[in-house]
């Protein structure tokens, strides 16, 4: 015996949840950056200075070369 499970019920079925996700999504409010885990302005400029200072040789001017040793 053969099942047939697209039926008009289902269809339905999918169409209210369809239609009730919509009006949901219709009511929220949007995330903000912080919320969604995005890094705000300031904290990126701050993360791209870190990244400067980072890619900076710490002490490289009081550093003796290997053929002065």
């Amino acid at each position: 015996m053969m099942l047939d499970y697209h039926n008009e019920l289902r269809r339905q079925l999918a169409l209210e949840h369809a239609e009730r996700l919509a009006s949901d999504m219709r009511r929220s409010r949007r995330l903000t950056r912080v919320e969604a885990g995005f890094p705000s302005r300031p904290s990126l400029v701050e993360l791209l200075r870190r990244a400067a200072h980072f890619g900076r040789a710490k002490g490289a001017e009081h550093q003796i070369p290997a053929y002065h040793s």
